[in-house]
């Protein structure tokens, strides 16, 4: 059951300036498609798992992505990285301690 209310974060590329939208976690179920799911790339996982919306558009996302800049292709996938690896989490948990 996905959570409709989720909190996004919303980044902009470098070279295009496209709006991305972009889960600001995943689920543990989200987590799991990358160990399942091996057949299919980690990015493309990664993509279809974390990027929610490209300029507002949600259909044709993985397109989108693969169709920027390369180096706004870059700029995403360390953008995902940072969700799926919980990055930020981490880094907000370490100043309250």
């Amino acid at each position: 059951m996905e959570n409709k209310n989720r909190e996004t974060k919303k980044v902009t590329t470098p070279i295009s300036k496209q709006e991305v939208v972009l889960k600001s976690f995943l689920t543990g179920r989200e987590k799991r498609e990358f160990t399942s799911n091996s057949d299919e790339g980690f990015e493309m996982i990664g993509i279809r798992v974390a990027v929610v919306s490209v300029d507002g558009k949600t259909d044709g996302v993985i397109d989108a992505i693969l169709d920027m800049h390369g180096k706004d292709y870059d700029f995403i996938l360390n953008e995902m990285a940072e969700i799926i690896n919980d990055s930020s989490f981490l880094a907000e948990k370490t100043k309250k301690e």
